[in-house]
C-alpha cells in the first residue's frame, strides 16, 4: 500500500467578487427550492404525514430511529425527483428530518409541562403530596403534618422539620 503526502497551502477565497456572490445566490435559491419541495410533500403525502404522526406517539428508541430513517428516505426521494442538486439532497433531507424530530420533542415537553401546571392548579398535585407525606410521616404529630401539608418546603427549607430545625 502506498501512502502519499501532499502539501496543501491555505487558499484565500475572495467572497466579495461577483462570481462568488452569484454562487452564494445560486446555492440559496437551490435550498429555497428544496424547502419548497419538502413543504409541498409534507402537505400532500399521506406517507409522510403518517410517519410524522408515528413520531408524535413517542415510539421506542429503535422504532423512532426506523421512522426517522423512513422519513429521511421519503424526503430524499422527493428531492431527487424534484431535480435538486445531488450533493445537497442527503444534507437537506437530514436537516429537515432532524428539525421535525426536535420540534416534536419540544412540543411534547411543552405539553407535559402544561399538564403538570394543570395538575397543580386543579389540586391533583396536592393530593399526590398528601399521599407522599403520609407515607413518610408515620412518627410526625398531626400538627406538624398539617403544617407541612399546608406549606410545601421551598429549596431553602429542604431537610428542615416543620419547626425549622434539621
Amino acid at each position: 500500500m502506498l501512502f502519499c503526502e501532499t502539501a496543501t497551502e491555505p487558499v484565500h477565497v475572495d467572497m466579495s467578487t461577483p462570481t462568488a456572490q452569484a454562487v452564494v445566490q445560486d446555492v440559496m435559491a437551490e435550498i429555497t427550492r428544496a424547502n419548497g419541495i419538502l413543504d409541498h410533500l409534507m402537505q400532500t403525502s399521506p406517507t409522510v404525514t403518517g410517519l410524522i404522526c408515528r413520531l408524535v406517539q413517542t415510539p421506542s428508541a429503535h422504532d423512532r430511529t426506523s421512522i426517522e430513517d423512513q422519513l429521511r428516505e421519503e424526503f430524499q426521494s422527493a428531492l431527487h425527483q424534484g431535480g435538486v442538486i445531488r450533493g445537497m439532497v442527503a444534507k437537506v433531507a437530514h436537516i429537515r428530518t432532524h428539525n421535525i424530530v426536535r420540534d416534536i420533542q419540544m412540543t411534547l415537553n411543552v405539553k407535559a409541562l402544561y399538564e403538570l401546571g394543570q395538575m397543580m392548579v386543579s389540586g391533583a398535585m396536592h393530593e399526590v403530596y398528601e399521599v407522599a407525606m403520609q407515607s413518610v410521616a408515620r412518627n410526625v404529630t398531626a400538627e406538624e403534618f398539617n403544617v407541612r401539608l399546608s406549606r410545601p418546603s421551598s429549596p431553602q427549607e429542604k431537610g428542615l422539620s416543620a419547626d425549622g430545625h434539621q
